[in-house]
């Protein structure tokens, strides 16, 4: 349903990605875009990202990225790939 949503409203311009799939596809594009200095992607998902921060003491920092967001790309060249 989300998926059909998004489709109606900008178009059918790749098929979505779910999981560790998407989770790879959007570091490969970061990292493209943006270069290999990055903070740690996890590709694992929510729950095994926390269970891996608590075991190591670690914060975990979840960050929910939109490429139509006027600002994406400079808070990703300025905060994200310092």
């Amino acid at each position: 349903v989300f998926g059909r949503v998004l489709r109606l409203l900008f178009g059918p311009s790749r098929p979505l990605a779910f999981g560790p799939n998407a989770a790879q596809s959007f570091i490969d594009s970061f990292e493209r875009q943006f270069g290999a200095v990055h903070p740690s992607f996890v590709v694992d998902g929510y729950k095994q990202a926390v269970q891996l921060a608590t075991a190591q003491s670690k914060f975990l920092l979840v960050y929910l990225h939109s490429p139509l967001h006027q600002d994406t790309a400079r808070f990703c060249r300025q905060t994200l790939a310092t």
